[in-house]
């Protein structure tokens, strides 16, 4: 049913105005499989077929385009102008999901990063499958290279997945995230460097969850890497993050931080996130530019029970998505977001609006789409998290079962509850006095011969009740053994 759901979803997007993608010059529609919309992605095999379709600088107008790796894509070339370039003089937006596959690139390139990601171009990689991995070793020389590099009027958003970044040349820096600006928001995932993680100079980067691995050992007294939060005048708010080293000396650093912002550590982390390192909890100081260990993780306290109160289906009454959350620091994305609403589906996963009347007989499921609240104290955030394992309750006696992330935001987990309205006749009780007795026994025989017809639909269900849809001498038997009290009609 909530695949069901989520078609739904897919296809209302899909009639979406702008959303449907033209395919960009140098490559024919007829090479891929695939439209490029949401639920009918474009499936691509090869690396050139990656590269022409995302690279989309001339287009003239705005549009969003879903892409889906088909098989594990590896090159290894000596070629300039060979990376994966997102600008446009307009909005270019990618959906990538690495659907379990793999993306590599081993090059000798005067082309830095793997992914550029410039003016106006927003991109959003998922895994849907999980086990989906983008890994890039580039040697520029003594340039430093990335995985993904962000500049202005650039967004990317990760999701999951794993990326990592080796150095080319033993004497270059190499970074997984290099922001140069724009925004960078890291929701899961798993980022590997033998240098430097996360080096944000310039842009904004919001880190909700992932793990972050450095992948070297370094040589004694080297400066340990790891997240460099602002170089220079980037913004950087760690909410959850996991930064671990698998080399035997190595440690991670989370700092880079005081010198060109007048901003230090304390600023870039959730406020009431507990900081540990190698094991113990720390508290950092005011003026404290960084933190370095084996193994740092930084949590804030999870949503443990979300209370909502919704008016339960009733037959002949109209749809109400009308909700109570009881719960503090909690908001639900009904058909707008941060209505506070919920949504209600019938059993063949159609989404019904407040002009819709509930049926007898039918089963309703309640979809509540549902995250945290920023809870502003100052200038810095108290963050809280709604988790898979969160316990949503509804009226206080109906547990939601979790179905996954909403895909519209990631933010928001989704949780449904399925509600019957029984049928209010009772089957056998052909007229509807109260008993099964030889009065309704002799109605179904009549209407086993033909003789008569039921007088609504509703009559016609009582005397149905071998439920197959036709009145018979199958259902007269069973009558007839009702009356005389041999069996009980369930």
């Amino acid at each position: 049913m909530l695949q069901k759901r989520l078609c739904a979803l897919g296809v209302a997007l899909i009639m979406a105005p702008g959303l449907m993608i033209m395919l960009p010059e140098g490559i024919r529609a007829s090479a891929l499989s695939g439209y490029g919309s949401q639920d009918n992605p474009y499936v691509v095999t090869t690396y050139d077929e990656l590269q022409s379709l995302i690279y989309n600088k001339g287009s003239t107008v705005s549009q969003t385009c879903y892409v889906v790796l088909g098989d594990d894509i590896s090159v290894d070339d000596n070629v300039n102008d060979h990376n994966l370039y997102l600008s446009s003089a307009y909005a270019w937006t990618v959906h990538l999901d690495l659907a379990g596959h793999s993306l590599s690139r081993t090059a000798r390139s005067l082309n830095q990063s793997l992914f550029v990601l410039s003016a106006n171009a927003t991109m959003t990689i998922d895994d849907s499958v999980g086990g989906g991995s983008i890994y890039s070793k580039i040697d520029c020389g003594n340039q430093s290279s990335s995985l993904f590099g962000v500049s202005s009027n650039a967004n990317l958003t990760i999701n999951a997945g794993t990326f990592e970044s080796v150095k080319g040349n033993v004497s270059s820096s190499c970074y997984c995230i290099l922001a140069q600006g724009g925004t960078v928001v890291i929701n899961g995932g798993t980022f590997k460097s033998d240098h430097c993680i996360v080096d944000n100079a310039y842009g904004d980067i919001t880190i909700n969850d992932g793990t972050f691995v450095q992948t070297k050992d370094l040589a004694v007294n080297a400066q340990p890497q790891g997240l460099y939060l602002s170089s220079n005048s980037g913004n950087t708010m760690i909410n959850k993050a996991h930064i671990t080293a698998d080399g035997t000396r190595v440690a991670v650093t989370i700092g880079g931080v005081g010198i060109a912002t007048s901003k230090y550590l304390k600023d870039h982390i959730g406020s009431n996130a507990a900081v540990t390192v190698d094991g113990e909890r720390v508290t950092l100081g005011d003026t404290q530019e960084d933190v370095s260990g084996k193994d740092i993780t930084i949590a804030v306290p999870s949503i443990k029970n979300v209370d909502l109160e919704v008016t339960l289906p009733k037959a002949g009454e109209n749809v109400n998505e009308d909700m109570i959350i009881n719960t503090s620091l909690v908001v639900a994305y009904g058909r707008e977001n941060y209505d506070d609403k919920c949504i209600w589906y019938d059993e063949n996963g159609n989404e019904l609006t407040t002009a819709d009347v509930y049926e007898e007989g039918r089963t309703y499921t309640l979809c509540v789409r549902v995250s945290k609240l920023n809870n502003y104290l100052g200038d810095k955030n108290e963050y809280t998290y709604i988790t898979k394992d969160t316990v949503v309750t509804v009226n206080g006696e109906y547990n939601a079962v979790y179905q996954g992330k909403f895909p519209l935001n990631v933010s928001y987990n989704v949780y449904t509850v399925d509600f019957c309205i029984p049928e209010s006749y009772k089957l056998g009780d052909i007229n509807a006095d109260g008993s099964i007795d030889s009065k309704d026994a002799m109605l179904s025989i009549k209407y086993a011969k033909k003789g008569a017809a039921p007088k609504d639909g509703e009559q016609f269900k009582r005397a149905d009740v071998n439920k197959d849809g036709v009145l018979d001498t199958k259902d007269s038997m069973i009558l007839i053994k009702a009356a005389k009290k041999l069996i009980t009609i369930e």
